[in-house]
């Protein structure tokens, strides 16, 4: 196994674990899963993580603005 594809596995670990989306978990060990059975290259599947990262960040965020603040 390579040092990027390492980093992307890494990478999918942390995020999931932090992740507060069923759909993004699910999501990415989707593309974990084709990147260890040679469906999707490592670089395709880095690129769809940080994108769809990126979306997600800005989802929690709209969602925690959305939210009134309890007294």
């Amino acid at each position: 196994m390579d040092n990027q594809r390492m980093m992307l596995e890494t990478q999918i670990a942390l995020l999931t674990a932090q992740s507060k989306d069923a759909y993004f978990t699910e999501y990415l060990n989707d593309l974990l899963y084709k990147v260890q059975n040679g469906q999707i290259t490592t670089e395709y599947a880095i690129a769809e993580v940080n994108r769809t990262h990126r979306m997600y960040l800005e989802r929690q965020q709209m969602q925690s603005v959305a939210q009134p603040v309890q007294p």
